[in-house]
C-alpha cells in the first residue's frame, strides 16, 4: 500500500494521471516498472490490471488483480494476525479489507 514514503509513489501518481488521460500504453508501461521494482505493491498491481483493462488485455487485467488480491489477503492476515475479521484497532486492516472487496468486484466483471 502506497504512502509518501513508498519509493514509487511518484510513480504511482504518473501512472493514474497517465490513466486519466487515457494514455493506457504509458500506465502500463508505468504500472509494470513499479511492480517490477516492487512484487508486493498493491497499488501497482491494481493500477496495472485498470490500465490492462482499459486497453482490452483482460487477460492481463485477470491476472494483475488476482495478485493484487492475493497481496490484500497476505496482509490483512498479518494486519490482523491470522483473522479475517476487523478488529476497528486499526487502519491496515480496514484498507485491506476494502482493497479486497474491490479486487473481487474487478474479478467478477472481468
Amino acid at each position: 500500500m502506497s504512502s509518501s514514503n513508498d519509493p514509487n509513489y511518484q510513480k504511482i501518481g504518473d501512472g493514474w494521471a497517465q490513466v486519466s488521460r487515457g494514455d493506457y500504453a504509458g500506465a502500463i508501461a508505468t504500472f509494470k516498472d513499479i511492480v517490477r521494482s516492487d512484487d508486493a505493491n498493491i497499488d501497482g498491481h491494481y493500477g496495472l490490471g485498470l490500465a490492462q483493462r482499459a486497453s482490452g488485455d483482460k487477460a492481463g487485467a485477470k491476472a494483475s488483480f488476482e495478485k493484487a488480491k492475493t497481496i490484500s489477503e497476505r496482509m490483512l492476515a498479518e494486519a490482523s494476525h491470522g483473522s479475517t475479521s476487523n478488529d476497528l484497532k486499526s487502519s491496515g486492516d480496514d484498507r485491506c479489507m476494502m482493497l479486497i472487496r474491490m479486487l473481487q468486484q474487478r474479478l467478477a466483471e472481468m
